[in-house]
């Protein structure tokens, strides 16, 4: 049986260590979001900071927009390995449940997680008065 609450608590807490070490080494950190391949075999966290932002576009270029809200062109990645190996055990040990080739349903224990790190998200936001 899979249990959420662990896998709720490792990501939380995995998700607040690498957003306070961030905000420490990246003065200018502005954005930070729970990141997860579709099929959710690996799980992780993703950032941008400003003075990246700036050396990809400026401010009055069309482009823009695209660099500061595109994940995939952001600066910084970390994947949670060890919660990543579970969910992967997991979804291995139920393919008959979730199968690779059908929409993968999110639990609502999941989607309660998503919540929460907008929250984290939002405190940055809060403290250093950047959206």
């Amino acid at each position: 049986m899979f249990d959420y609450e662990k896998f709720e608590h490792a990501i939380l807490g995995q998700m607040t260590a690498v957003f306070n070490k961030w905000a420490e080494e990246k003065e200018d950190l502005y954005i930070f979001s729970l990141d997860c391949t579709r099929n959710l075999e690996s799980i992780g966290v993703i950032g941008n900071t400003i003075s990246y932002l700036e050396e990809q576009a400026e401010e009055d270029s069309e482009d823009y927009w695209y660099y500061k809200y595109c994940e995939e062109e952001w600066e910084l990645f970390d994947m949670f390995e060890a919660v990543s190996a579970d969910m992967g055990r997991y979804l291995e040990e139920q393919k008959t449940r979730f199968p690779i080739q059908k929409p993968l349903h999110i639990p609502m224990h999941l989607t309660h997680i998503l919540t929460k790190s907008s929250t984290i998200a939002n405190m940055h936001s809060s403290v250093s008065g950047r959206p």
